[in-house]
């Protein structure tokens, strides 16, 4: 039972968290465990540790994004599978996204979510990915300076985050 694990992830004062374990470590099917908790999903752990603390299991909207799509090899491919990924949010929670950079558009899909009163969740798994599987690559630096800024919208919209998990 990791569950107890997931509870400290969540109860703690921190809410950003970076996980990078070797592969076949359970990174993913922990992206997925706390997308069910975020979820609200408290029958999915019945039974175990977590479903015993004091937790309200609040449902919040979550950015669940999975970055090892093996067809980045550009700027343009890593926007195009990026912003697949942000459609797929925002059609899924009803909001219009209007920005054209791949970095605006996260900031408006996280704005738009958390709303005045509401925290959203980010799930991103693999997000190194696009970097890794371009590493000989000539563009690479391009890939890494728009995966910077795509992934600095995090730090601007702390306020609006109530946990953001990423693996490698």
């Amino acid at each position: 039972d990791k569950s107890e694990y997931y509870w400290k992830l969540i109860s703690s004062a921190t809410k950003t968290y970076f996980m990078s374990r070797p592969r076949r470590f359970g990174k993913s099917l922990t992206v997925s465990a706390l997308h069910a908790i975020f979820s609200g999903k408290r029958d999915l752990f019945k039974g175990l540790a977590l479903a015993s603390k004091p937790y309200d299991w609040k449902s919040y909207p979550i950015i669940h994004l999975n970055m090892s799509d093996g067809t980045i090899n550009s700027v343009e491919s890593l926007a195009d599978a990026i912003n697949d990924q942000l459609n797929y949010h925002a059609d899924l929670y009803g909001v219009s996204l209007t920005n054209k950079s791949i970095s605006l558009r996260f900031k408006e899909l996280i704005l738009a979510l958390a709303g005045d009163n509401n925290k959203v969740v980010v799930l991103v798994d693999e997000y190194d990915k696009p970097i890794l599987g371009n590493i000989l690559n000539d563009n690479v630096k391009d890939i890494l300076a728009e995966l910077k800024g795509f992934y600095g919208i995090l730090k601007s919209c702390e306020s609006k985050e109530r946990f953001v998990f990423m693996t490698v």
